[in-house]
């Protein structure tokens, strides 16, 4: 049975999705290695090539996560098209995509929102943590774990 992709989605590929993409990965491998999904990630207005902010980089590294290698990428089609599941970290970053690409309506959310099942879920949003310090990457990291469990138990129930 083939995998299923997850693209994580953020604006610039460098905080949110790629931290995402790595604990997603991360914790799959911990809690359920059978679950048939793997992570992707990219921005909608990335700078290509762009690496990791130093910050994301120090927050997985302080959870065994090498995240030095990543490289921004752009979203695109194909990358639209391959994914089971888009999840965005603002509702503008989820309207941007649907309505540029409006076959993927069903398939794209936000996510926080989509993770804990609550879709009316006031404040749904992920902030950027971008030119933010240290500090705020680390409680945004203690929050996207928990999102995290959030979803891979959502796609353990199917």
């Amino acid at each position: 049975m083939e995998k299923k992709k997850i693209l994580f989605v953020c604006t610039g590929n460098t905080c949110r999705s790629v931290m995402a993409k790595a604990l997603f990965q991360k914790m799959v491998g911990e809690i359920t290695p059978e679950l048939r999904y793997y992570a992707d990630s990219a921005g909608i207005a990335a700078e290509v090539g762009a690496s990791a902010s130093k910050e994301a980089i120090s927050c997985m590294a302080e959870l065994d996560i090498d995240i030095m290698e990543h490289r921004a990428k752009i979203v695109d089609s194909n990358l639209l098209e391959e994914s089971s599941l888009i999840l965005t970290m603002t509702k503008g970053q989820m309207n941007h995509l649907i309505e540029k690409n409006p076959l993927i309506k069903n398939k794209t959310f936000l996510f926080k929102p989509f993770c804990h099942q609550k879709i009316y879920m006031i404040n749904g949003e992920i902030e950027d943590p971008f030119g933010r310090g240290l500090i705020f990457y680390q409680k945004l990291c203690i929050d996207l774990k928990k999102d995290i469990k959030k979803l891979i138990s959502h796609l353990r129930k199917g």
